[in-house]
């Protein structure tokens, strides 16, 4: 953060204005991601791949960025890549899991609080101390890092992982897959009517498709919106002004416990998503998605109320990455519960994501500059205690779409294996 500003020679209110742009970037990077997804369903990993190749383009365009102009258009093709790979992999890997998503959502998405773990190790060869004196002559100490190799390596893991990607391409099917597409082709070879009825059959179950997820999106496309604002709103505030607020806030810690404290919060961020996939097992997801969202909002309270010391920070930012982690995963196996997760899905999941986190990032960075860093907390809390009543929204209307028409889900396939 600090980094930024010295490059970019501006202060913390032009630089939340400066993140917001990568949250708009995300949405169209939805956007377009979410029409690939559902277009070319068997394609997805040529999706992904691309989004892979756009992410570390923009990675490796960020050492060159010395103003908030520059910087602004490099985040916002970030969030592009960042856009697609969501509204692509989400939907990919809910094809395989279904309504047993949630325990795998939470793993991938652990991938974020590992990446996020390691930063401070990968960055820490890279971070050196730099002199300033301002106009009254205060000296003030500031410790940077050289941007160009840490970004060049996470560039180069996204070019790795496009081609690993690009590789599913090369799968065979299995024997089974090999055999029915063979017999189907006989089929079509031999039969013009079988070609005909396919055709039908294709037609009538995509206007099924389209009429299933235009009332799935009836019941629950505010709250997933909401939902995923306040929630990623939240999640970008805590871990870009958590580092400003122990260091320069009421307990004025010193930057070695600030990176301290910043890498526990991600280890636990990492390591809780991978402790949920165990207890998704044993707990029904809306039960255990309800205390998470209660657990995050009681250790922001506790945060904002409790003394100002390192113990205190540490403790509970610990227990907040405990609760807090795992609610993004978590909330989308409880929207898998009522409809398979798809790419128009995860586009509103995505445009809620940019837009909370783009006007909270902004606000956050308002907020701090102008009312101080000890205000950082009672950001939180608020934003936290707000994402209890939309969680609960969330978990009402699934609950509602699931009893209304669950007798319908179970008899499409009866009605689909009679007419074949």
């Amino acid at each position: 953060m600090q980094t930024y500003i010295d490059v970019t020679n501006s202060d913390t209110e032009q630089l939340g204005t400066c993140l917001s742009m990568r949250e708009l970037g995300m949405f169209f990077g939805s956007l377009m991601g979410a029409f690939l997804a559902d277009r070319f369903v068997q394609r997805r990993h040529f999706v992904m791949a691309g989004g892979l190749v756009l992410g570390a383009t923009t990675n490796g365009a960020v050492p060159w960025c010395t103003t908030v102009a520059s910087l602004s258009a490099t985040f916002f093709f970030s969030g592009c890549a960042h856009g697609t790979m969501t509204a692509s992999g989400n939907p990919l890997l809910n094809s395989i899991w279904l309504e047993k998503s949630g325990g795998p959502f939470n793993f991938m998405h652990s991938g974020y609080g590992v990446g996020a773990a390691v930063a401070p190790g990968l960055l820490a060869p890279f971070t050196f101390a730099q002199e300033k004196v301002l106009a009254n002559g205060t000296v003030v100490k500031n410790r940077l890092i050289n941007l160009t190799a840490p970004y060049f390596i996470v560039s180069g893991l996204c070019c790795v992982c496009a081609c690993l990607f690009c590789s599913f391409s090369f799968c065979q099917p299995s024997k089974g897959e090999t055999f029915e597409a063979t017999t189907v082709k006989d089929k079509d070879d031999s039969s013009t009517e079988f070609e005909v009825a396919k055709a039908e059959a294709k037609r009538s179950a995509l206007l099924q498709a389209l009429a299933a997820q235009k009332r799935v999106l009836l019941y629950i496309i505010v709250p997933i919106f909401l939902l995923y604002a306040a929630l990623v709103g939240n999640e970008r505030v805590f871990s870009k002004y958590l580092f400003v607020f122990a260091n320069e806030g009421p307990a004025h810690l010193p930057e070695s416990d600030c990176f301290l404290l910043n890498s526990v919060y991600w280890i636990v961020f990492a390591l809780a998503r991978v402790a949920t996939v165990a207890v998704s097992l044993i707990v029904p997801l809306p039960i255990l998605f309800a205390i998470q969202l209660v657990g995050a909002w009681a250790m922001a309270l506790g945060l904002y109320l409790a003394p100002a010391n390192r113990t205190v920070y540490l403790a509970f930012t610990t227990c907040f990455g405990l609760f807090k982690s795992p609610l993004f995963p978590t909330g989308l196996g409880v929207v898998s519960l009522a409809s398979p997760v798809t790419g128009i899905i995860i586009f509103f999941v995505n445009l809620g994501s940019s837009v909370g986190a783009s006007v909270l990032q902004a606000v956050g960075g308002m907020v701090l500059n102008r009312q101080g860093r000890q205000a950082f907390p009672l950001l939180v809390m608020i934003s936290a205690l707000v994402l209890i009543f939309i969680g609960a929204g969330l978990i009402a209307t699934t609950h509602i779409y699931r009893k209304r028409h669950r007798s319908n889900l179970e008899l499409e396939p009866e009605a689909a294996s009679l007419s074949a």
